[in-house]
């Protein structure tokens, strides 16, 4: 049976755009034109076997699954990601989980203990000074010293972490 495009548009569901497209891209059969070139009527058996079949290897046996060559490409990108995390973790461009821990932990200990001194080390000499100079000077120095003493631990954490990825 003969149909117009509009008439096949009607009974697939796809517009007349989409049906040229299948034509010229994916060579969908049926397609014959008239005298004039322009008006074009299609084997509707052909071409409806030919749709059904084109939608099944396009998104599989069920409709509701998705494209077939969009979850190709999903894999095929997971795939990727995978093999330059394996490749990253070979050229040891990561630190293990553990040591950041144990560096964070031994950082947050000696500021901590630093502010917990602080107090400790200032009370005797700024019990009796009266100008406030004075007190903002002592307290600044002990700040730096804190700061100084964490930016020495962090140095040498650092080199630790390379002296032990150098033996790994």
């Amino acid at each position: 049976m003969q149909v117009t495009t509009a008439q096949l548009s009607t009974i697939t569901e796809l517009s007349p755009t989409a049906l040229r497209v299948r034509a010229k891209k994916y060579a969908m059969p049926g397609a014959t034109q008239t005298q004039q070139g322009r008006k074009v009527t299609w084997d509707l058996t052909v071409t409806i076997l030919w749709l059904l079949n084109f939608n099944k290897t396009q998104y599989g046996s069920d409709p509701d699954s998705k494209n077939l060559a969009y979850e190709r490409q999903r894999l095929l990108k997971a795939q990727a990601d995978h093999e330059e995390l394996d490749y990253s973790v070979k050229c040891k461009q990561f630190i293990r989980v553990d040591m950041v821990a144990d560096i964070l932990a031994s950082l947050l200990t000696l500021m901590l203990s630093g502010i917990r001194n602080l107090g400790g080390r200032l009370a005797n000499e700024l019990i009796n000074e009266p100008n406030l100079a004075v007190i903002k000077a002592k307290v600044d120095r002990e700040v730096n010293a804190v700061q100084a003493a964490l930016t020495r631990g962090a140095a040498d954490l650092s080199r630790q972490i390379q002296e032990d990825q150098k033996y790994e």
